[in-house]
């Protein structure tokens, strides 16, 4: 699954008031370890190298290229529905992740 396949099937953002250093809803990284901390004040999920603001530690021993879709808040915006915050996958695994 490609990440153009996605846009076009899923979307972009639906924010107007995104405040992402990416404007969009799909992120790429290929980093050993990186983290995705969860969106402040009703924002999307973020990928950062910085460990000390961190909710999830993600280790990529392989460095392969994983693809975060930032779905609570950007894909999916003003639903008050429970849903994940984000989708982390490669071409081998798939991951949910929602903090509480």
């Amino acid at each position: 699954m490609t990440v153009n396949f996605l846009k076009k099937t899923l979307g972009e953002c639906k924010r107007a008031d995104s405040i992402c250093e990416n404007s969009t809803s799909y992120e790429t990284v290929s980093l050993t370890e990186f983290f995705v901390i969860d969106g402040a004040s009703g924002h999307p999920v973020r990928i950062s190298k910085d460990e000390n603001d961190n909710h999830l530690t993600v280790t990529n021993s392989k460095s392969s290229t994983l693809t975060l879709i930032k779905v609570d808040s950007c894909l999916i915006h003003g639903n008050k529905e429970k849903k994940c915050d984000c989708i982390l996958f490669n071409n081998k695994k798939i991951f949910f992740y929602r903090t509480f």
